[in-house]
């Protein structure tokens, strides 16, 4: 019998958590203990409750869980007239749904267990890449990538352009909560298809898979710490080093800048993990897979994900090249899942088959009762 997705999502999450613990125990034993982890849970925890944009998440998420509550309550009202459930003691009916609510929450901690594993071990090997990558950086390259490819630097250039400040501060917010962003894409991907949320997860963990050899491959700081801060002190390039005099941001980008800056004091190695972009990626098979789902969620988390794209540059925290890659990272991620779940079975499990069987059986004995009341 073939596996549902679910079931293969759940192994494959596992096996890679098997690899990566290898890795870390690995690196560990030859190289010590790693002098810092770039942990995204700190990180990102750190730039959802600063700010103002912190509250509006606060809001979002509110707004979200009430819309999601009502509607999942809604369903089960409606399921529960459907299969006939009104005409049952309410004792049973309770028991009945219980029963749902446990299956239901036992499948879902069942999913995100080995995910959340697998991003704690991540935040190590990302932490040891970062340290393999110290005084190898090559951002001049990517930099004059950069300006062979538009003809200037897209990271500095932009800011001669005055935009609307709704505008910037929406790149900051979309930047800055890419990670609330696809939570909410997994959410939505989980109630609306398990196949759908299986693909978006062994699509997330592939692009770890791809990204993390070209960040050994391609080490570089963001633009901000190398050229703007230049953390290192080290010599700029003759050309970009004039760009760099006649740089000033707008105010919104500067607090933006200041805030980065302060979320990396105390560091003793800044981030390497620049190109690709991992913002870009996970933007793009995040929009991928929402298309995939339903084109109208789609379009309603779309413009915030293009925006947290465009702010990978923008805000200088990377080259336009590393966009680029990040942008062609998430294509091949999301591919490379969709080949992986080729051939499974709808989104059901042994299980799940059981209970509709079971669930088909009370609809069809129900209507069967409803039939014969009505003939009488």
């Amino acid at each position: 019998m073939k596996s549902s997705p679910v079931e293969k999502m759940v192994r494959f999450s596992y096996g890679f958590a098997a690899v990566l613990v290898v890795v870390v125990v690995s690196l560990g034993l030859t190289k010590g203990p790693v002098p810092q982890k770039e942990s995204y849970f700190s990180f990102y925890a750190d730039s959802f409750l600063s700010e103002l944009h912190g509250r509006i998440v606060y809001v979002v998420a509110l707004l979200s869980l009430g819309a999601a509550a009502y509607s999942i309550t809604r369903r089960f009202r409606n399921s529960a007239r459907q299969e006939g459930l009104e005409d049952k003691p309410l004792i049973r009916q309770l028991k009945e749904q219980a029963d749902r609510w446990f299956r239901k929450t036992y499948e879902l901690l069942r999913m995100l267990f080995p995910i959340f594993l697998n991003l704690l071990l991540l935040s190590y090997v990302v932490g040891y890449v970062n340290s393999a990558n110290q005084y190898r950086w090559i951002d001049s390259k990517l930099a004059a990538a950069d300006l062979w490819l538009t003809g200037t630097y897209p990271f500095l250039a932009l800011e001669e352009i005055r935009f609307p400040v709704w505008l910037i501060e929406a790149v900051k917010l979309s930047f800055l909560n890419l990670p609330f962003l696809m939570v909410l894409a997994a959410l939505y991907t989980f109630f609306r298809s398990k196949k759908t949320f299986s693909k978006y997860v062994v699509a997330f963990f592939l692009s770890f898979v791809i990204m993390t050899p070209l960040w050994l491959l391609v080490p570089a700081m963001s633009p901000q710490d190398r050229f703007i801060d230049n953390v290192y002190h080290q010599k700029d390039p003759g050309r970009i080093s004039s760009a760099l005099r006649d740089f000033t941001p707008d105010p919104e980008v500067e607090s933006f800048l200041k805030h980065m800056r302060e979320s990396k004091e105390g560091l003793e190695i800044m981030p390497t993990t620049t190109f690709p972009s991992s913002h870009a990626a996970w933007a793009t098979l995040a929009a991928i897979v929402l298309i995939e789902a339903n084109p109208v969620s789609a379009a309603v988390l779309g413009p915030f994900l293009l925006l947290s794209t465009l702010g990978t540059f923008y805000l200088a925290q990377h080259y336009f090249v590393d966009t680029i890659a990040g942008i062609i990272v998430g294509i091949m991620s999301t591919l490379a899942a969709s080949l992986f779940f080729r051939g499974t079975r709808g989104e059901g499990s042994p299980a799940k088959a059981e209970e509709a069987s079971a669930d088909a059986a009370l609809t069809s004995s129900t209507r069967s009762r409803r039939r014969h009341k009505e003939t009488i």
